[in-house]
This record gives structure tokens, C-alpha cells and sequence, in this order.
């Protein structure tokens, strides 16, 4: 009874205010506490529910909302958008500084945690790219890790409601650049639509800081090591830049099976020059090794 009654004596205070003060002052208070004021009573309450005394605190937990979607802009789109990733590690792989920057925050602001390592805590990885250790370590040891791409947390923070990460799964080629060489205009063609409907790129040439896999090799023969019509260069500098060499099979398998197939290097030799092998582990924890 002595709390209800200093409440209304506060409250009473507060409505003495003129309607400037009053807003003054419950633009300083901090969320909790003016959600705690708004419930004293329903002159304070109706004070308290301004849409702009909010706008700002929204804001400051997600810089970009636009407010299109969501709970409208009050209380219940704060509270939603503070307890947004309770419960989730997320982690990241392939992102740029400045958006693994603004992603931990908006992580973090959202009640979640993160962490730049891959841990059995983990709950959420984020993808910038299917190939990559933390992805390989959480797709075949840490089973309850849920691989994404950004469009989860972009999508998230955007409607105010967690998505489900089977909405945002990695397409098996994200983050793939494939430079082709030795083979048919119409070989390059399937692979190009192979890559662009699973998340990849067909390269228009080499690029040694984009490239990721190096397509070539004599078709017609999955054992011959022909380096007929291949830029030898080209797969020197791939083999260099431990780049794996791959045939275009490598692609097809990745389709057929709805996974990333990823590749181990071994080296070897053939023609006096040092090339590497890239061995395929599948799920079943066999290998499948793609010579050149």
C-alpha cells in the first residue's frame, strides 16, 4: 500500500508538470524506467506511448530501421528489438571488417551474443562464403550450428522477428569465383549456370585475389592429364596460390549432391611441374579425389 501510494504521489508530481517539462523528462529517462513510469497511471501511460519518445530509442538499437515493418514504433517494437537474438552465439566467416563490425552490434543490442571464434556455444554462422574453416568445422563437427547467410540477420532486424535459418540456408557455391580454362564454349556455359543459380561466379579471367577454384582439364578423358588448350600459366599461378585445380565434374557433383564439396589439396607432380590434388570429403566421410 506505502509503494502504491508514493507511486501516485510521483505520478501526481509529474502531471503537475507543464506538458513541455513532462516530455523533458521522459525523454531522459532510460527505457526501463519509462516503462515502469508509463504504468503509474493512464495519464502517464498515454505520455509515455509517444511514438517520438521511442523513435529515438529504436533507433539507437538499429540505426537503419525505416519502420516499415514490425510492431509500430512504441514500447513493444523496443522490447522486441532488445530481446531479438536472446539466447543465440552467432559467429561469421567471409564478412568485411566494417559489416562483421555492424554486425556484432546489432548482435549484441538485439540481447544475443557473439563471438569471432567458432565454439560448441555457437548457435548461428553467418556466411559470406560456403568454403572457409569455421564453415567446413561446423558443417561436419558442431551439429547444432545453423549455417546462414546475411540476409538472416538483415531480415531479422528488418521485420523485428527472428528468422529461420532454413529461410536463409547457404547456397552450396556462395562465395565461389570459378575461373575456367581449356574447355568448350558450351562447358563453360552450364558451369556459368551452374554457379549462378547455386550462389556462385563464372569469372571472366584469373584474378589471383578473387579466383577461388581453377576449372580445366581434358573432358573426354577423366584420367588424362591433356593440358591441351589450358593456359599453363594461369594454372601455375593457381597452383602458387594454393588455388585448387579442379575438373568440371567437381561442379556437377556439388549439384547432384545439394552440398559443398569441400577440397583438401595434395601435391604431386606431372611434368616436372608441382600441381595439387584436390580431394572432395563427403558427408558419408568418403573422398573423392578430382585429378587434373
Amino acid at each position: 500500500r506505502t509503494r502504491v501510494v508514493l507511486a501516485t504521489a510521483q505520478s501526481s508530481r509529474l502531471l503537475a508538470l507543464p506538458p513541455d517539462c513532462l516530455r523533458k523528462v521522459l525523454e531522459e529517462l532510460a527505457p526501463p524506467s519509462l516503462a515502469r513510469t508509463a504504468g503509474a497511471c493512464r495519464a502517464l501511460l498515454a505520455a509515455a506511448r509517444d511514438s517520438s519518445l521511442w523513435k529515438a530509442r529504436c533507433l539507437q538499437l538499429y540505426p537503419a530501421d525505416d519502420f516499415a515493418d514490425g510492431p509500430p514504433i512504441g514500447p513493444a517494437r523496443y522490447a522486441a528489438r532488445s530481446r531479438l537474438f536472446v539466447g543465440h552465439v552467432v559467429c561469421s566467416t567471409g564478412l568485411a571488417t566494417v559489416e562483421r563490425d555492424a554486425a556484432r552490434a546489432a548482435v549484441e543490442k538485439g540481447g544475443g551474443t557473439w563471438d569471432d571464434d567458432l565454439t560448441s556455444f555457437t548457435t548461428i554462422l553467418v556466411c559470406a562464403k560456403v568454403f572457409g574453416k569455421k564453415a567446413e568445422h561446423a558443417r561436419k563437427r558442431l551439429g547444432r550450428v545453423r549455417l546462414v547467410t546475411p540476409s538472416w540477420l538483415a531480415w531479422s532486424l528488418q521485420t523485428v522477428r527472428l528468422a529461420t535459418p532454413q529461410q536463409h540456408k547457404v547456397p552450396i557455391f556462395l562465395g565461389v569465383v570459378v575461373t575456367c580454362s581449356g574447355l568448350p564454349h558450351e562447358i563453360r556455359a552450364r558451369i556459368g549456370q551452374a554457379l549462378e543459380a547455386h550462389g556462385g561466379e563464372l569469372a571472366a579471367g584469373f584474378y589471383a585475389r578473387r579466383t577461388t577454384h581453377f576449372v580445366c582439364g581434358d573432358i573426354s578423358s577423366p584420367h588424362s592429364h591433356s593440358l591441351d588448350n589450358v593456359d599453363v600459366r594461369k594454372l601455375v599461378e593457381a597452383c602458387r596460390l594454393g588455388i585448387p585445380v579442379v575438373r568440371p565434374r567437381w561442379i556437377a557433383d556439388c549439384v547432384e549432391s545439394g552440398l559443398p564439396l569441400d577440397c583438401r589439396l595434395r601435391p604431386f607432380t606431372f611434368g616436372g611441374l608441382k600441381f595439387t590434388h584436390p580431394v572432395s570429403v563427403n558427408p558419408d566421410g568418403t573422398h573423392v579425389v578430382y585429378e587434373l
